[in-house]
């Protein structure tokens, strides 16, 4: 599959589009306990994607899949530790879309 001049195995680019998806989703509910949710299916996608794209890398271990997307994403600020943990891989952050937490 040939996407902005790349090309992607097709479920990659799938991936990616589930991977946009879900932070849009997750973008338009903001804080708000709104239903439905983004399914866990595609939050699993999205951590799977992001995981990838960072490589070998040790992430935040709290087990939170939308807090991480979300960090990743630019869309919530690091902490300290995040940045730590994540050492060099935090330059290549925010992966995903532009940063508007002042990462």
């Amino acid at each position: 599959m040939m996407t902005q001049g790349l090309v992607l195995a097709l479920s990659d680019f799938f991936a990616t589009l589930i991977t946009e998806a879900f932070l849009h989703h997750v973008d338009l509910l903001g804080n708000r306990s709104v239903h439905p949710r983004p399914s866990d299916s595609a939050m699993d996608v999205a951590v799977t994607t992001i995981t990838g794209l960072l490589g070998d890398t040790e992430l935040p271990a709290n087990g939170d899949g939308r807090e991480l997307s979300l960090k990743c994403a630019g869309r919530m600020a690091l902490t300290e530790s995040d940045r730590r943990l994540l050492g060099p891989a935090t330059a290549a952050l925010p992966m995903l879309g532009t940063s508007t937490s002042g990462n």
